[in-house]
């Protein structure tokens, strides 16, 4: 059995693996952090990454690679520190810690790129961690997106560098600012550009460019036309536009590290690039498996009885994409 749940906000995002509130931005990001998760985090040094993190921030931390040394500051009673990091060339992922006060007193920063401001193209994003009880401290997760050149395939920021972190915290006087040294840690890249297309009825969907690490798959897909009509959806429902699962060789399914979804009418044309965990080592290819969700005349995405949002797959768009090393 089939039913229906309702958006509670014009744009609604989901996470593959966590989530928590968005700061700053007018959106929800993922799928809400349990209290015991949270506290099996804090038991193990705080350690983020490693308790929610998805298959790629798991990995590295496994590696040692999302330790940052002596990054923090102390203002009036107020600590900011960064106590994990990572950075592959496709995106950066850090943890803030608030000590003093709460997260909700933490305006949104800026940023400085060795001094200068941060790319425009590169979007940030600043979600809060539920704080088990009796904690005083609150954690802050930043992500960095979209950090590679639509033309070229090259990395926006450089390999190695210092991120200036600025920010303003309610009762402290003085804005705090935090440089923090930030170093690619992929051995290697895969840069495709396959520019794969398929059609069915009056829609297309195409493959631009695929880039992938050890931690981190990225996948830019461009969409024209209306979405296809599937017979599968209920009578009176409508499509959401597209989105996107991958699907390697051996069967793993990837799903996106974040989702919108927008409780309004699908626009004609879209151009997206979709963060998902790495694809496994060794995959001689991939298989695209683009789908859409159901919606009534009220917003409501449709789930089954489990409660999770039914996902129409279109088979005639899918794409199988060689891995070349």
């Amino acid at each position: 059995m089939m039913k229906n749940t309702s958006l509670t906000l014009f744009t609604k995002t989901i996470a593959a693996t966590c989530a928590a509130a968005l700061l700053g931005t007018g959106v929800i990001t993922g799928s809400a952090l349990t209290a015991t998760s949270v506290a099996a985090a804090q038991a193990a040094n705080d350690n983020v990454f490693k308790q929610w993190g998805d298959a790629g921030l798991k990995a590295a931390d496994k590696q040692g690679m999302t330790t940052v040394k002596d990054v923090s500051l102390t203002q009036n009673g107020v600590t900011l520190g960064v106590s994990e990091l990572m950075y592959d060339g496709i995106r950066l992922v850090m943890v803030l810690k608030v000590k003093g006060t709460t997260a909700k007193n933490v305006s949104f920063p800026t940023y400085l790129v060795d001094g200068q401001p941060l790319d425009r193209s590169i979007t940030s994003s600043m979600m809060t961690v539920p704080k088990s009880a009796g904690e005083s401290d609150d954690t802050l997760l930043i992500q960095f997106t979209d950090m590679i050149d639509q033309g070229t395939g090259a990395n926006l920021l450089p390999d190695e560098f210092e991120l200036t972190l600025q920010t303003e915290v309610n009762d402290v006087k003085d804005a705090f600012t935090l440089p923090i040294p930030v170093k690619n840690i992929a051995k290697k890249r895969i840069a495709l550009q396959p520019k794969i297309t398929k059609t069915e009825q009056k829609f297309s969907s195409s493959v631009l460019s695929l880039a992938m690490t050890s931690t981190t798959t990225l996948m830019e897909v461009k969409s024209v036309g209306p979405i296809p009509s599937n017979a599968k959806i209920p009578k009176g429902n409508t499509a959401t536009k597209m989105y996107y699962d991958i699907a390697d060789d051996r069967g793993e399914m990837l799903q996106p590290i974040k989702i919108d979804i927008f409780n309004g009418k699908p626009l004609n044309e879209y151009q997206d690039k979709i963060v998902y965990p790495p694809v496994l080592s060794g995959a001689k290819f991939i298989t695209v498996k683009p789908y859409t969700y159901s919606m009534d005349k009220k917003g409501k995405i449709m789930t089954d009885a489990k409660g999770k949002w039914v996902k129409f797959y279109h088979k005639a768009l899918e794409m199988k994409i060689p891995v070349k090393a």
